[in-house]
């Protein structure tokens, strides 16, 4: 009988064991792009490098034109930053695919959920961080439709939206920097 709980509980001890690595497993293979992490880096590294920028926003066939000195980099990236794909509620709601050439890399993150925020992220490395970054967007409601796209590189970065209200008139506007180190 000793014989028989002994196995018993050397049986459970695996099944507990097994359990637990799996999990690791898949949560280091589910692991998406860090866009927080990314962009407060840059942020830290623009601000270093005492990089100015030149902003341009185009609303309703309006142009208007600035140059910043000295940015705030964590407020102007905040609209990439607050990307999040790794939340645990949403972070299995992409599909990852990817293409390499020679000296290139594409990721492709496309979301499986219609209800996503975040539709289609692409991300192009030629070493090991991105040097773009594009990003849509599309939030679609009882009251307005929203759809964005955000593109980033080293050198500018551009916002461009859209917003269709359900009664009313559309709003389009298109922001681009460019960045100057």
């Amino acid at each position: 009988m000793n014989k028989n709980l002994l196995v018993f509980y050397m049986f459970l001890f695996l099944i507990f064991s097994g359990c637990k690595n799996s999990s690791e497993n898949t949560e280091i293979k589910n692991k998406l792009f860090d866009f927080s992490a990314y962009f407060s880096a840059e942020a830290k590294r623009l601000n270093s490098a005492n990089a100015t920028l030149e902003k341009t926003l185009l609303k309703n066939n309006k142009s208007e034109r600035i140059v910043i000195e000295n940015p705030d980099w964590h407020a102007e990236l905040k609209p990439f930053t607050d990307i999040s794909l790794n939340k645990p509620a949403i972070a299995s709601s992409y599909k990852t695919d990817s293409l390499r050439n020679e000296n290139s890399l594409q990721i492709t993150y496309s979301a499986m959920d219609e209800s996503a925020p975040v539709k289609n992220v692409v991300l192009y490395f030629s070493d090991s961080e991105p040097d773009s970054i594009i990003i849509i967007k599309a939030t679609n409601t009882i009251y307005y439709t929203l759809t964005e796209e955000l593109r980033y590189s080293k050198k500018q970065y551009s916002i461009n939206a859209s917003t269709q209200p359900k009664a009313g008139k559309a709003i389009q506007f298109s922001l681009n920097g460019v960045i100057t180190e």
